[in-house]
């Protein structure tokens, strides 16, 4: 008896050394600045800096904070509300995109992107869950955003491609447009400092179980996952990055924030449908000297299948891939033999409820040895707890993961029950305050 419980002890132990060593990752840094102070810092390093490539098109670091102030300020003066208002995207892949992403956080407010292709019964149900005070859009989807928020009150519209003065008034909405300030007023604005903690972005999750649900993000949340990809994968001024992912799937935020937080170049496909085309789609990478692609795995494979010579690629160093379960196929051990450790593939995991990721692992010819690559360890910042079905802690039972890190997001947006389900106080501890997420992977 004496033997079997020295073994329990001892099988405890080596299992809480086990947990301890998986969660080995101290947080070290500096108190976050925002978002937008990270590329205000970079404006200020680098002014003529290429920040953003888009085809012919290309705006420096100072243009782009010129353009921003703009147009964050435009929303401060035409605003009824102080701040934290939701400001709807509907607009292409662009410079303008990016444009109105920092006018927003700079303003304080929040933004909501949807993709213009989405099926238009998937934007009128998002306009419904959300109702949005502006909308920041093109002049060619104007007619159809006019019949999706017919039931909306109070909506200012700015259509951010038009200079013209174009100002009409409506019971339910106004459309607007830069040409209706003079200019002198228009480039004299400024958008007022917010708050240091505020709500950053609401983004909605596939929907594949149901309905899609409207996350609510933090903005302190979102610069420590901007500061931990700098840090960890070593990112500055010298990097090209790409953008493929789709502006209604959250990722696009690293995508966009990453690069502008360390001084490097975003390069937009003027072209979408390359993603599409595997000849087409490497040659652009080739041709724009991209350095690292955030992108889901099957568009990896789509590179890997026309990447057969080890001479490709020259500049690529980072394949960051998540949204799927990357699987141990031909395209994988091919491309892993090929480019050894000079392109170097990291399967990132995490959920729009956690803010981008929180997991991650960098893939090695070892994994080749598995059926499916493992989701990795937890970022710093963040740690997996492993819990049982009465919710404790047991060696050598299988449980569920949840994830325990401050920079989650705020939750469902107006939703506090579906809010409360998901975000739990931690079983383990004794304290109100020391929140849980659950997620739905077994140990």
């Amino acid at each position: 008896m004496k033997n079997k419980n020295k073994n329990k002890n001892q099988y405890s132990h080596r299992f809480e050394q086990i947990i301890q060593q998986f969660n080995d990752n101290k947080f070290s840094y500096p108190r976050r600045k925002s978002v937008q102070a990270l590329f205000k810092n970079q404006v200020q390093i680098r002014p003529k800096k290429i920040a953003i490539e888009f085809g012919e098109k290309k705006i420096t670091y100072k243009k782009l904070d010129e353009k921003s102030d703009i147009l964050g300020g435009f929303i401060d003066y035409f605003s009824t509300k102080a701040r934290q208002q939701k400001i709807y995207f509907f607009i292409d892949r662009n410079i303008d995109l990016v444009i109105s992403m920092l006018a927003t956080l700079k303003s304080g407010n929040i933004f909501v992107p949807i993709n213009p292709k989405d099926p238009k019964e998937r934007v009128r149900l998002v306009f419904k869950k959300v109702n949005p005070d502006w909308i920041i859009t093109q002049d060619k989807y104007l007619n159809f955003l006019l019949h999706a928020i017919e039931n909306i009150s109070r909506v200012n519209i700015l259509l951010i491609d038009k200079e013209e003065k174009n100002c009409i008034k409506k019971d339910n909405f106004r459309i607007l447009s830069f040409g209706c300030l003079p200019k002198k007023l228009l480039f004299s604005l400024r958008p007022a400092n917010p708050q240091k903690k505020s709500y950053a972005y609401i983004y909605y999750t596939s929907g594949s179980s149901g309905q899609p649900k409207a996350v609510l993000g933090l903005a302190e949340s979102l610069t420590h996952f901007m500061e931990w990809e700098i840090k960890e994968f070593n990112l500055s001024q010298k990097d090209r990055f790409s953008q493929f992912t789709r502006v209604s799937f959250n990722a696009i935020l690293r995508d966009i924030f990453v690069p502008l937080s360390c001084g490097a170049t975003l390069c937009i496909p003027e072209d979408e449908t390359i993603i599409f085309d595997p000849v087409a789609l490497v040659k652009w990478i080739e041709d724009n000297r991209i350095s690292l692609i955030h992108c889901v795995p099957s568009l990896f494979k789509a590179i890997a299948s026309k990447a057969k010579q080890s001479r490709q690629l020259k500049n690529l160093k980072y394949i960051l891939m998540a949204g799927e379960q990357i699987k141990n196929d031909k395209s994988l051990s091919n491309f892993l033999n090929l480019f050894k450790s000079r392109i170097n593939l990291v399967n990132l995991y995490g959920q729009t409820e956690t803010t981008l990721i929180k997991f991650y692992h960098r893939i090695s010819l070892s994994d080749l040895k598995r059926d499916v690559i493992p989701i990795g360890k937890p970022m710093e910042g963040a740690k997996a707890i492993i819990l049982d079905n009465k919710k404790a802690q047991s060696p050598g039972i299988k449980g569920e993961i949840v994830i325990k890190t401050p920079f989650r997001t705020a939750g469902y947006f107006n939703d506090s029950n579906l809010t409360k389900k998901v975000f739990i106080k931690n079983p383990l501890k004794n304290d109100p305050q020391d929140i849980i997420y659950q997620i739905t992977i077994r140990w």
